[in-house]
């Protein structure tokens, strides 16, 4: 396995993304991340499951990138897509990435237990211990990166107002909302990254 591949890839996982902006596009450090742990699906069912499982987070990630422009248009009609659209992504990357990486972690404990046999001591607590901080970390940064569009809920949708302060009474905070919310995952990210490079 190429560790320092594997780390780059993770890194486009950490940085904060709102709605279909990301930075650093979450399908490319998925697709590293697969490439990275390639020499390993042959021996071990879990790396070929975690394998399969990263290239379907990456092809989800395509999807919500390739539908950034009807999105923007539905939302000039209706904000409330807004909200529809990122949680339904964030909920889908949670659904995929949390049972693949409980696989790679397994592939994990399985060489870990293989290089015991060798002589070699590798903690298998430990890799439990990390596999539990990033599927926490990626729940986590998921609902932050989906929570600052909950503004977009109607409050008042009775048809007998035009106004949209009206309607989206939280609208005006969502640049405030975002701001902390990217803190936080940036926080977040920074102890997730210098714990699994400690390890790794």
């Amino acid at each position: 396995m190429k560790y320092r591949l594997f780390l780059f890839g993770l890194f486009f996982l950490i940085n904060p993304y709102f709605w279909v902006f990301d930075v650093l596009p979450d399908f490319i450090g998925l697709l590293i991340m697969a490439k990275a742990i390639r020499s390993l699906t042959d021996v071990s069912p879990s790396m070929e499951a975690a394998s399969n499982g990263l290239k379907k987070a990456a092809a989800l990630s395509i999807s919500q990138l390739g539908l950034t422009i009807p999105m923007m248009t539905l939302v000039n009609s209706d904000p409330t897509f807004n909200m529809v659209f990122s949680f339904c992504f964030n909920i889908l990357r949670i659904i995929i990435l949390i049972p693949t990486l409980h696989e790679l972690f397994n592939g994990f404990v399985y060489f870990a237990d293989r290089h015991a046999e060798k002589g070699h001591t590798v903690s298998t607590v430990k890799l439990k211990t990390v596999r539990t901080v990033m599927q926490i970390y990626i729940i986590l940064h998921s609902l932050l990166s989906a929570f600052p569009e909950i503004v977009y809920f109607k409050v008042n949708d009775s048809g007998m107002t035009e106004s949209v302060e009206e309607i989206y009474p939280l609208a005006p905070f969502r640049l405030g909302i975002m701001f902390l919310c990217a803190c936080i995952v940036a926080l977040l990210s920074l102890i997730f990254y210098v714990i699994i490079c400690v390890y790794f």
